[in-house]
């Protein structure tokens, strides 16, 4: 498998869906408040990173605008949802760093040649 495939795009996205809204209880022992916040940004600079170049590789025009199009509104849809779980909050700071995730993932650098 690729890296930069449309496989690893829906992959990576539902294995992001998945974790966004299944009930997780973490430990009392473990203070997650901010280690959240960091993975947050994280997987959505992973996820904006891997569409832009898989949209490189299909020769898409504006790969950069869909990648973080892409990542942004699949976390504003999962922040959307989460509204409506008795066990996930909505919260503006994740849609904040969703983005800032986006954004940092459209700054790694990258080439047509180097995803092939």
């Amino acid at each position: 498998m690729r890296l930069f495939s449309w496989t690893t795009v829906g992959g990576v996205s539902t294995v992001i869906v998945l974790l966004a809204l299944i009930p997780i209880v973490p430990p009392d022992s473990l203070d997650v408040r901010f280690a959240d916040k960091a993975v947050h940004g994280a997987q959505y600079g992973a996820l904006a990173f891997l569409v832009r170049g898989t949209a490189l590789r299909g020769g898409v025009f504006r790969a950069r605008g869909w990648g973080f199009g892409y990542a942004f509104l699949l976390g504003a849809v999962i922040e959307i949802i989460q509204l409506f779980l008795p066990y996930r909050s909505f919260e503006i700071m994740d849609l904040v760093l969703n983005a800032a995730g986006a954004g940092a993932g459209m700054m790694i650098p990258q080439t047509r040649r180097s995803t092939r």
